[in-house]
């Protein structure tokens, strides 16, 4: 999945701390949506294994067969 961490831009504002349920958050799980990818459906954007760990995430949706 990709998480953006405090002060990520999403939107176009920096991702602050928070206050989520009553627990510190210090990041969230991004959808598709807030990377501006089209297609797909909804909930957490999922990568594949072989992404790397820490990179940048992808201008498109990856596709499930990795091509």
């Amino acid at each position: 999945v990709v998480v953006a961490k405090v002060g990520a831009i999403i939107d176009g504002e920096p991702l602050k701390k928070s206050v989520v349920g009553g627990c510190p958050s210090e990041g969230m799980l991004c959808d598709g949506a807030m990377l501006g990818w089209s297609g797909g459906g909804s909930g957490a954007a999922l990568l594949p294994d072989s992404f790397a760990l820490g990179a940048p995430p992808p201008d498109a949706r990856p596709r499930p067969d990795g091509k």
